[in-house]
């Protein structure tokens, strides 16, 4: 994204890459996990026409077929991405990169070793999976996201470590490919990372109510290996058998060995910049996991648009207030901006209304009607502030909620906005009617 917006402003752009075009979101993460959802919510949804009476045997299930559809959507997308380089005439070198100076660039290719001087230098090395030091951890059958589509037969059994966002909405991808599936996280819910506890255990208790057995305020101690597969034993005792353990316990940047320690400030392990990407030196940048604010591919992506304005030019910056942060578990989870209580520590007085997709038109013809639309907004001046979302394909009301928070528009403003029927986002008007 820094290097198309750069090159589009008529910048001389060089994109070093020693990987896969596209990154993480493109080859292993967001495309192809997207991908898996709606694959598996198709599958569930036969359930749905058996019971009207068609019949359908998806006992078959040829789980290599399955994966083999996710790298071919990955592989669109990324010659998507690359055929759009090539038309913005950015120069992409095979290989990898590290400063070696002030506004100098040490390539490592098959071909030998190089420099290239530029006037300034983005960094967009993104982020790896974490691994926790358990003992076992580094045993056949133990996957990251990262490397899970490796698998060639559909797991039995599968233990997931972690309950973020990642941890979700693989345990929600295997449990509706048909896995049993149990999810163990250290902390205290789901989620951790988020507020709203509301959303938080309306969706814990649907993903067990779905069949998910999560185990929360638990650690896993050891994994070995046993006839069956795996063992994990927790902190609690108890035992879990699986055939394997995907490890969903975060992420960490691949800044090391990059030479930035020179130019800008790390810390634990992120770039330090300011909101116009900038690190201290004011020729280097940075954008996306290597910065860390928001480990999120739009966030990377509006970071990459802003940093490739300023250096060839312009002066632009980030805006942190709205970021929507949707998980893609059944049914979706979306949080929008800030809560209550987040707004009073802001000294700013709040309150909010809940909309049950229930009554949701849209949500009853897609068969899916539980969850809840909750909207935040100012006491006084009626500003909206947040939302979370709780329901099907919420994930595509969130743009709207964004919106209007960077846009500080009204609960009155949302009231008057005429929203399509039947359609999902009459929550987002239901709420406002709501508001009073």
């Amino acid at each position: 994204m820094a290097a198309n917006k750069a090159a589009q402003r008529r910048a001389k752009v060089a994109l070093v890459e020693k990987d896969l075009i596209g990154g993480t979101c493109v080859n292993r993460g967001c495309v192809p996990t997207k991908a898996l959802v709606n694959l598996g919510k198709s599958l569930k949804s036969t359930t749905r026409l058996l019971n009207i009476g068609v019949t359908n045997d998806v006992s078959k299930l040829n789980f290599q077929k399955v994966m083999d559809e996710a790298r071919c959507v990955s592989l669109e997308m990324r010659s998507q991405i690359e055929e759009m380089i090539q038309h913005n005439g950015v120069d992409v070198i095979r290989g990898e990169g590290r400063l070696s100076g002030e506004r100098r660039v040490e390539v490592k290719t098959d071909d030998g070793v190089f420099e290239i001087s530029a006037m300034s230098v983005i960094v967009a090395t993104g982020s790896s999976p974490s691994t926790p030091p358990i003992p076992g951890v580094d045993l056949d059958g133990v996957y990251t996201s990262d490397n899970v589509y490796v698998l060639k037969e559909l797991p039995s059994r599968v233990t997931v470590i972690g309950a973020g966002a990642v941890g979700l909405e693989w345990a929600s991808i295997f449990h509706n490919l048909g896995s049993e599936v149990n999810v163990i996280e250290m902390l205290g819910d789901i989620l951790p990372r988020e507020s709203g506890d509301e959303v938080k255990i309306m969706l814990g208790g649907m993903m067990e109510d779905s069949g998910i057995s999560i185990s929360t305020n638990t650690r896993v101690s050891n994994i070995e290996k046993t006839v069956q597969g795996l063992c994990a034993t927790l902190s609690t005792g108890e035992k879990v058998e699986s055939d394997i353990i995907l490890m969903a316990g975060g992420r960490v940047p691949n800044n090391r060995g990059l030479g930035v320690e020179k130019y800008a400030d790390i810390e634990r392990g992120f770039i330090r910049t300011d909101n116009t990407m900038r690190t201290r030196s004011p020729w280097l940048y940075a954008v996306g996991d290597a910065v860390g604010r928001w480990m999120l591919a739009h966030i990377a992506m509006h970071e990459g648009l802003v940093a490739g304005e300023n250096v060839s030019g312009g002066e632009t910056t980030m805006n942190y207030t709205a970021v929507p942060r949707c998980i893609f578990t059944a049914p979706e989870i979306v949080f929008v901006g800030i809560d209550e209580e987040e707004a009073n520590k802001n000294g700013v007085e709040a309150r909010s209304v809940l909309y049950p997709m229930r009554i949701n038109c849209r949500a009853l013809t897609l068969g899916e009607n539980r969850g809840v639309f909750k909207l935040i907004y100012g006491t006084k001046n009626g500003v909206v502030l947040g939302a979370q979302m709780l329901g099907p394909e919420v994930s595509e009301l969130s743009g709207e909620i964004s919106l209007a928070i960077s846009k500080k528009a009204t609960i009155d403003d949302l009231r008057k906005t005429i929203h399509a029927h039947p359609t999902l986002s009459e929550a987002v008007w239901e709420a406002s009617l709501r508001a009073g």
